[in-house]
């Protein structure tokens, strides 16, 4: 699980980062990010909606893998990003590593499109 600073809450930010963000499309999830909402270091939200799995336990371990997959990269982001992560249904049968595999190509996506702005 990602501290306490470091995690976005979508209830009061998602309008705000739907309006001013961009959407990233990977195979494994979707990243909608912004680096106008103001916070001062890097802030992550990772939602696993129905679509990913109807059940509970298999969306939360997938929160949990995507969790553990951005937690070590945290200092190589913006500080000043927001980042919502929607997880896509391929990602069910996929392991740590390979979670982590498609994070670092986003990280690259994600400093070269934050570079750009």
């Amino acid at each position: 699980m990602l501290a306490r600073k470091n995690r976005l809450s979508l209830t009061y930010n998602y309008q705000k980062l739907k309006n001013q963000g961009k959407w990233l499309n990977l195979p494994l999830f979707n990243l909608l990010y912004s680096c106008r909402l103001g916070n001062k270091i890097p802030q992550v939200a990772i939602v696993a909606g129905t679509k990913v799995s109807p059940l509970s336990t298999k969306r939360h371990l997938v929160k949990r893998l995507i969790s553990e997959a951005v937690r070590p990269a945290l200092s190589s982001l913006p500080p000043n990003l927001s980042l919502a992560i929607f997880a896509k249904k391929e990602i069910n049968d996929k392991n740590l590593t390979e979670i982590k595999n498609e994070w670092q190509k986003a990280i690259k996506q994600l400093n070269n499109e934050t570079i750009k702005q």
